[in-house]
């Protein structure tokens, strides 16, 4: 049985302090205790590049560190592109400070102010890619495979990153999660917020304790490999090309459709 247990992250009762500290350990644990901010963005990149994208969307994209990072690495290219890459942050719950501010740096960061939500995408932009990193397993299972099929026809393709696995390794890994919530606000002293980081992550560590549960709760979320591998079949069926590869700690997947037209019934 697969339950859809709640994560501290995603859970409206979640007080904003805590959530808020929640979200840098997340930043802090994935940028620089572990790379995989770093790594996403080349893998973005280079899919783009690949399929000639116009834009790249990233839905739940919180603070859109991930697409800052790809703006980072587009600044930096020795060899800019011929054609500007337009990056579109869009959240359920838009982070418009944060975006506003990575706009001031990065002109080609152009957010989607406006609520937009998994299940009801609007129109992109000519060639576009989309991408979920880290935002897949927030969907109940149910309702998780028509829904990567109705993004995939809306879109170029579609990417999906996730840093965790439903495996016995991942999930040990997990667990031990507790210690980079615990450096946080060391690594963060200088920012603003140290006082709610040392009394959150330190004097009542609530926040690595909720860390972990959210950690674990992630990957009891994420598909298994019968599940990615029943989805790949049904999908090729409908007319979805879909490509999966794996680390022992982590997924990308990409999806996209074999034609032009989409199958209006979705799977079958």
């Amino acid at each position: 049985m697969a339950w859809h247990l709640f994560e501290f992250m995603d859970h409206h009762c979640t007080p904003s302090p805590l959530r808020r500290t929640l979200l840098e350990v997340l930043d802090f644990c994935n940028s620089r205790f572990r790379p995989w901010y770093q790594q996403t963005a080349v893998e973005i990149l280079e899919s783009a590049r690949q399929q000639s994208v116009a834009a790249v969307v990233e839905l739940g994209a919180g603070g859109a560190p991930i697409l800052r990072e790809v703006a980072v690495r587009l600044r930096d290219t020795p060899v800019p592109p011929s054609r500007p890459l337009v990056l579109i942050p869009t959240d359920l719950y838009p982070a418009l400070l944060e975006w506003r501010r990575l706009q001031d740096d990065f002109p080609i960061i152009q957010p989607r102010e406006t609520p937009v939500h998994f299940e009801d995408p609007p129109t992109w932009p000519d060639r576009t890619l989309l991408v979920l990193a880290a935002a897949l397993h927030h969907v109940p299972r149910p309702g998780r495979a028509r829904l990567l099929l109705r993004l995939a026809c809306s879109a170029t393709a579609v990417l999906v990153f996730e840093p965790v696995r439903r495996t016995p390794l991942s999930m040990l890994l997990t667990s031990f999660c507790w210690f980079p919530a615990l450096l946080t606000p060391a690594a963060l002293w200088h920012r603003p917020g140290r006082r709610r980081r040392v009394l959150l992550c330190w004097l009542i560590p609530l926040v690595p304790l909720m860390f972990v549960w959210d950690g674990l709760v992630s990957c009891l979320r994420e598909w298994s490999d019968d599940e990615w591998n029943a989805f790949a079949g049904e999908a090729s069926l409908a007319g979805f090309d879909v490509r999966r590869t794996t680390t022992l700690h982590g997924e990308q997947i990409a999806i996209c459709r074999r034609d032009s037209t989409c199958p209006s019934n979705g799977l079958p």
